[in-house]
């Protein structure tokens, strides 16, 4: 009679589990880690007979099995428990593994630490309530990337002026001498590109300005990425040293989001981190503007889109800036001066893209992982002035990201018509002093007047004449 019992209660125990499991609703994501779940797998005969489609079972159900969630967070707290827990001890945590990253390994969306990112990563630092990611790259990963960014230069044509941003991470900023070294490290190789780079590449000391605003809350403490004061500080340089006027941080309307736990602590699933969490600062100039998103990655067919989206939250919060990574976007601002910019980024480079817009009466966003219909042919086909190239120090060193790069510049078009159109054009990207009408009525409108005075350019140009001029010129060259 026992022993029937107990067959009886297992049995239940078992179908019971089994009923829950299916009657639970499936997650696609896991908020408590970052990442994309297992889907259900696909079945076909070449799968059974290989092994693989039980295999991709038994990775569904591990994604999705009862209680799961509970389960990782006993399992943390009991590994915290293994001999004394000091929550502010550094702690050094190794990666899992290190490897050139192929492009089919990219992750979705940029919530997630960017697996091309951590190739050169030694690891993660936890100091402090915060996380910060240790840099692996030299002196060699670096010269690779100024060899490809040279090569962009060299293809581009002269009259488009192209700008290279690499922005530290979170590292350099450590309130701790013990670890001023792993600054030096990530400084030295910021400075170290800018050296060597061909002098005609315009290279922005970005992150010069943002050292000097250390003390500030830059960096996210639980994700890899910047937050809205660091962008704005590489803003602000990158205006100076292109000669463009710009708004003043009390000139921006900022907006909050509390509560952002990020990709470090996804990763790590540090106590600490979960108890310090993050607020999320972004911007919003005061310039009009149209946003959209190209349609499966096309260059001329868009639908209606947004730079901000306010109802990001939670792990999803970075996605504030443009909605998360696509392909290609456009945004058409209402200061009307006839520029054109295309800014070339991975998620780094989301929030930067919502500030400089209005420098330009066209800004097209390409992320360099997904974007493929070439570069050269947009910088072709738009008569874009400028090309603006934004990394972080990890990925500009990565091999995986040099890679990509490389076959965005893979296009060979003809740029005769493209070079006879540019060279004739006002708008040139080689000249810094051209602005529009509205750039200087922007100058007035700010209130100091001796900045004014001496960033307001006498040579503003009567842009409507010189859009008939440029009209004539392609309706000659149709012909």
């Amino acid at each position: 009679m026992i022993n029937k019992i107990k067959v009886i209660s297992f049995l239940f125990i078992i179908y019971g589990l089994m009923a829950i499991f299916i009657m639970t609703p499936k997650e696609d994501k896991s908020e408590l880690e970052n990442r994309k779940l297992e889907s259900f797998p696909s079945i076909s005969w070449g799968s059974i007979l290989n092994g693989a489609y039980m295999k991709d079972v038994d990775k569904y159900i591990d994604d999705h099995f009862s209680f799961r969630n509970y389960f990782l967070k006993t399992s943390k707290k009991i590994k915290s428990y293994h001999g004394f827990s000091l929550k502010s001890v550094p702690k050094i945590i190794k990666p899992t593994k290190r490897k050139v990253v192929e492009v089919a390994e990219i992750p979705l969306d940029s919530i997630d630490v960017d697996a091309l990112e951590e190739e050169k990563s030694h690891g993660l630092l936890i100091f402090e309530g915060a996380a910060y990611q240790i840099f692996g790259g030299n002196n060699s990963s670096a010269t690779s990337y100024v060899s490809l960014i040279n090569d962009f230069r060299t293809v581009i044509p002269n009259q488009v002026r192209v700008i290279d941003v690499v922005i530290p991470s979170s590292t350099p900023f450590i309130k701790s001498s013990e670890y001023k070294h792993l600054r030096r490290r990530e400084y030295g190789n910021i400075e170290y590109i800018g050296s060597k780079l061909n002098p005609s590449v315009k290279y922005i000391q970005a992150a010069q300005n943002m050292l000097d605003h250390e003390d500030e809350y830059l960096f996210f403490r639980t994700d890899h990425h910047w937050n809205g004061l660091g962008v704005f500080y590489a803003y602000e340089q990158f205006s100076k040293e292109l000669g463009l006027p710009y708004f003043q941080l009390n000139e921006l309307t900022s907006f909050k989001i509390p509560k952002f736990i990020g990709s470090l602590y996804s990763k790590t699933m540090e106590e600490s981190l979960l108890e310090n969490p993050d607020i999320l600062e972004y911007y919003k100039v005061p310039v009009g503007q149209q946003c959209f998103l190209g349609v499966r990655g096309s260059m001329d067919d868009w639908r209606a889109s947004a730079l901000l989206h306010g109802y990001a939250n939670g792990v999803n919060s970075y996605g504030v800036f443009l909605g998360g990574d696509k392909a290609i976007m456009k945004v058409v601002s209402n200061n009307k001066n006839g520029r054109r910019a295309v800014l070339v980024k991975n998620s780094f480079g989301n929030p930067f893209a919502t500030l400089i817009y209005h420098h330009y009466e066209e800004l097209y966003i390409v992320d360099l992982r997904y974007f493929k219909k070439g570069l050269l042919n947009l910088i072709k086909d738009k008569l874009i002035n400028d090309v603006i190239i934004l990394n972080g120090v990890f990925s500009a060193n990565s091999i995986g990201t040099q890679r990509l790069m490389r076959g965005l510049i893979s296009d060979k078009p003809d740029f005769s018509d493209f070079n006879l159109i540019m060279n004739d054009s006002i708008v040139a990207s080689d000249s810094l002093s051209v602005h529009s009408p509205l750039d200087s009525l922007f100058l007035e409108q700010k209130l100091d007047t001796t900045y004014i005075n001496s960033k307001i350019d006498t040579s503003v140009v009567d842009l409507k004449s010189d859009t008939l001029i440029l009209k004539q010129k392609l309706d000659t060259l149709k012909q």
